[in-house]
């Protein structure tokens, strides 16, 4: 396991995230959150070190966007639920041995379940803020089009990034 690694492709997320990606606000609709990136190729981990890492980012980006545990909240169901989609859509499990990617384990199980847990994240942190679903077409136009940049920013970059 490449822990250096992982921990700058931690950092580069958070500081592109807050400095870069926490601005961007088309129309109140778009609110990409690419630090879950982090989560979703982290190296399969003992089930407290996922959670663990998934606090603590959720915690940063909490204290960034002064959102009260809406992003920890979000982080850690993804990160509960990531070992368990894992086990559902890859039938050789053995053969991630380092950060889950395209080349560990396969292009169509990394879109899948990129796709899974970026729209549970998305749904999580949106329904948290909104409190209620008064507005829900607003709610829903948000959650799509925020998935879909985050979509397109995450497998742009893992199938770019071939090693």
């Amino acid at each position: 396991m490449n822990v250096v690694k992982n921990i700058v492709r931690f950092l580069v997320l958070l500081i592109l995230q807050v400095l870069l990606f926490n601005h961007l606000n088309g129309w109140g609709l778009c609110h990409p959150y690419i630090y879950i990136m982090a989560l979703i190729c982290m190296p399969l981990l003992p089930r407290w070190a996922d959670m663990l890492v998934a606090f603590s980012l959720g915690l940063v980006m909490d204290m960034f966007c002064s959102s009260l545990g809406i992003h920890t909240a979000a982080c850690v169901l993804i990160a509960y639920l990531r070992p368990l989609l894992l086990a559902k859509m890859v039938q050789d499990l053995d053969r991630v041995t380092q950060d889950v990617s395209i080349e560990s384990v396969g292009l169509n199980q990394f879109v899948r379940l990129t796709v899974v847990l970026c729209l549970l994240h998305h749904a999580v942190v949106f329904l948290l803020d909104a409190g209620t679903l008064s507005h829900f077409w607003i709610l829903l136009l948000r959650w799509m089009i925020s998935s879909a940049i985050t979509l397109l920013v995450i497998l742009g970059y893992s199938t770019l990034n071939h090693d």
